[in-house]
């Protein structure tokens, strides 16, 4: 799935000079409904794409299996956010991008809980984002 958005990401990752270091686990499953994540992934990327305002930006992505879950991580180092907006950022339509619907953010966090999972956030303003992804591996 990570490989499958990225590599659709790709001209737009070049185009803003933004770096991807992937470190992803092999044989890592979840049980899950494949095109769900795929989509609650997709929202990551693009939030840490456009955050990624730097001349040399660079999104780190990590998955690794730990206890029996799926920890997806998800870094820029980016804009971060505004300790302000901090809570609000996993509401509908709050969004502080001009052109944008303020779903993404709440979309990948219903995902995430209608498969039992969680989503958690961690940002520092001028320094980036890191969003964690938790799922239940498969057996």
């Amino acid at each position: 799935i990570i490989e499958g958005i990225i590599n659709i990401k790709q001209s737009d990752l070049e185009a803003n000079r933004i770096t991807v270091i992937k470190k992803i686990e092999r044989g890592c499953f979840a049980d899950c409904d494949e095109k769900s994540i795929e989509i609650a992934v997709e929202h990551l990327i693009k939030n840490a794409m456009e955050a990624s305002d730097k001349e040399e930006s660079i999104i780190e992505i990590t998955l690794e299996k730990k206890e029996g879950e799926l920890e997806l991580r998800i870094k820029d180092n980016g804009t971060g956010i505004p300790e302000g907006d901090f809570q609000k950022v996993f509401e509908p339509l709050y969004s502080t991008k001009i052109q944008a619907t303020g779903m993404g953010l709440t979309i990948s966090k219903m995902i995430a809980k209608h498969h039992n999972g969680e989503i958690d956030l961690w940002s520092e303003k001028d320094k980036g984002t890191e969003v964690i992804m938790k799922l239940k591996a498969a057996d």
